[in-house]
């Protein structure tokens, strides 16, 4: 099995343990994917499909240095295309460690969408959308918590063990 990995950011425990629990509550097995721990990708498994991890950590460590701690705020609700329900995530910091993580480990993302950091709640299976009645039981859960801020002082990488499972590591 390749190697697949990508670099990001936990929630603080008690949120991340919320956002979990409603997940699980809101959980539709025909519709929607099995959610992911609660986090914020910086890096896509894309990105760093060519890199070996042992030249990664060190590259991540050293960017992370730099600009770590940070502040990062949720602020609120939206969609992607009625696809993917996520929660914003703020932090003028944040594009900054992204751009440097990209400069150090010399790549460049293969589309032009623009980084949009976020915390996914739902995403759908092919073929499928989120319903309104979806979005809004999400919303009457998770928009009282918003907005909420937390300080990062530190990266993890996800290591993917299997399909839609994963380990993470601190770095």
């Amino acid at each position: 099995m390749e190697q697949r990995y990508f670099i990001g950011i936990t929630l603080p425990k008690d949120l991340s343990q919320t956002i979990a629990i409603t997940q699980q509550e809101l959980f539709m097995p025909h519709k929607i994917l099995t959610p992911l721990a609660p986090h914020i990708t910086l890096l896509e498994p894309k990105l760093l499909q060519t890199i070996p991890l042992d030249m990664l950590i060190p590259q991540v460590r050293k960017a992370a240095e730099t600009i770590l701690p940070i502040q990062v705020t949720l602020t609120d609700i939206d969609c992607f295309n009625k696809h993917v329900l996520y929660i914003a995530a703020q932090g003028s910091k944040l594009h900054t460690l992204r751009e440097q993580l990209l400069d150090l480990l010399l790549t460049t993302p293969a589309n032009n969408r623009p980084f949009r950091p976020h915390v996914t709640l739902a995403q759908t299976k092919p073929n499928q959308i989120l319903t309104d009645t979806l979005i809004m039981s999400y919303r009457d859960k998770i928009e009282p918590l918003l907005p909420i801020s937390f300080t990062i002082s530190r990266l993890v990488y996800f290591q993917w063990v299997h399909p839609r499972t994963y380990a993470l590591y601190e770095i």
